[in-house]
């Protein structure tokens, strides 16, 4: 094991209810989440995780009421959802977690031809449509004061009208058809990954994933107009490329590496700090070691052997982290990465006054920095076998991207 000691090396025990990943679904998304994969001997003989499990029932109850008024509403409008068409030319960020993504994501969000998934839209799948045409301004601010302002595992700004992942809303919209399920279930990790790829999958799952995803995608055309052009980010998404080519057939792709070091520290510290705030029966450490790890050889054997990736092609682009790390340069130098991104993708002229305008707030006057894991992982971890393990599990990537496999990421 990595750990110092397997009982007080992760936080595996939180009395935490807030920033579920299932907390987005109605009372039958949650009864099929549940009875899909739930252990409910384990859940409900744990007090923290049937605390949890009991305010998913409230906020599903709530959930489940938006969507029978946001039924009400388009019905009246005379809007219907499944008949709106989705873009082919969608542009998506991909890379492992903690890869950088988030940033990438962020900045490209930026240019308004883009139209991207906001907290609210994730957090709200069934109802995204109804708050944002009908609720009053005042209600949506009592919603965000219930949102902390920075994200758990980092200091990035978290509110309302924040990027985010397409696939929270997927796995909620889909009744656990994901691999981010595995954060509710990390027990049972090993089995639920298998939704990253679809290559094991039922063909009836992999269909209600798709079901979900698209119908998500229509929600947010509808919400921004189908001039704008969609723009996700999930880091799933790096195992999925020609999948998703085969959906969106001139799709873009955007891929962010960075030392895996840095990567696997930082996901150990995600995981300690947010994890547990989902878990809907008892995990250990050790599984979560483990799925950090086997999750990321996962996303980066299914990449590197993808055509996507292994075609010369000008839907696909690849930049480093420390690229695009202003702490390494100047904002002139991420915006002249973002000029390279642009005019390989063809995605038009670089907005580059809002960017470097987006960049100054986040560095300047948020005073945004990076997290020293050297300090945030400190005790937790025996530091010499956590190396050799990274050294050992990432060496196919070490050699990829020429990265220095004996310097310990901070």
């Amino acid at each position: 094991s990595v750990l110092k000691s397997p009982d007080e090396g992760l936080r595996v025990r939180s009395w935490s209810v807030g920033s579920n990943l299932a907390q987005g679904c109605s009372l039958w998304q949650l009864w099929r989440y549940v009875h899909r994969h739930l252990d409910w001997r384990a859940c409900v003989t744990d007090p923290q995780c049937a605390v949890r499990f009991t305010a998913l029932v409230v906020t599903s109850a709530l959930n489940t009421v938006l969507g029978l008024l946001e039924t009400i509403y388009l019905k009246l409008a005379g809007v219907d959802i499944d008949a709106i068409a989705l873009p082919d030319d969608v542009v998506f960020v991909i890379g492992v977690p903690r890869s950088g993504t988030t940033l990438l994501h962020s900045v490209l969000a930026v240019d308004e031809q883009f139209a991207t998934p906001k907290t609210l839209d994730v957090a709200f799948p069934n109802s995204n449509i109804l708050l944002r045409r009908w609720c009053p301004g005042w209600l949506l601010r009592l919603i965000g004061l219930t949102i902390p302002s920075t994200r758990p595992m980092d200091s990035l700004p978290l509110s309302l009208e924040t990027v985010q992942e397409d696939e929270i809303a997927t796995n909620v919209l889909s009744g656990g058809r994901s691999p981010y399920a595995c954060l509710s279930f990390m027990s049972d990790y090993e089995r639920l990954l298998k939704y990253t790829t679809f290559e094991e999958v039922p063909v009836e799952e992999f269909e209600e994933w798709l079901v979900a995803f698209r119908r998500f995608l229509k929600r947010l055309v509808f919400v921004n107009g189908p001039a704008k052009r969609l723009l996700l980010k999930s880091p799933v998404h790096t195992g999925r490329t020609d999948l998703l080519r085969k959906i969106f057939p001139t799709c873009r792709f955007v891929h962010v590496h960075r030392d895996p070091s840095d990567v696997i520290r930082s996901s150990l510290h995600m995981a300690s700090c947010y994890y547990p705030s989902c878990f809907l029966q008892p995990t250990t450490a050790e599984h979560i070691v483990n799925f950090t790890f086997q999750q990321w050889k996962l996303l980066y054997r299914a990449l590197f052997s993808s055509k996507t990736y292994m075609g010369d092609s000008q839907m696909f682009i690849e930049v480093s982290f420390d690229e695009l790390d202003s702490s390494r340069g100047t904002v002139a130098d991420v915006v002249s990465v973002l000029a390279r991104i642009y005019a390989r993708l063809e995605l038009g002229n670089v907005p580059t006054r809002a960017i470097e305008a987006f960049l100054h707030d986040l560095l300047i006057v948020r005073q945004f920095q990076k997290n020293d894991h050297a300090q945030t992982l400190r005790g937790k971890f025996d530091e010499t076998r956590l190396q050799a393990r990274i050294d050992r599990e990432a060496a196919f990537v070490y050699q990829r991207y020429q990265y220095d496999n004996r310097t310990i990421g901070q």
